[in-house]
């Protein structure tokens, strides 16, 4: 039962991650560029599972 329920935590976990990203980032996308940002988020997407890391070096690389 533990092994299911870790991945239902780490996916709510994501999600917040991803959200407060797309809120960070959205606001930069007419600076930037939205194409930049939009490679940005796909990169966030692929390494979503690895934690706060893409989240913090998408906001530091901005």
């Amino acid at each position: 039962m533990t092994q299911t329920m870790m991945p239902a935590r780490y996916r709510s976990r994501t999600m917040k991650i991803k959200l407060t990203t797309i809120a960070i980032t959205r606001p930069l996308s007419g600076i930037v560029g939205e194409s930049e940002v939009a490679s940005d988020l796909q990169a966030l997407l692929g390494i979503s599972m690895a934690g706060h890391e893409p989240s913090l070096r998408i906001s530091g690389g901005l």
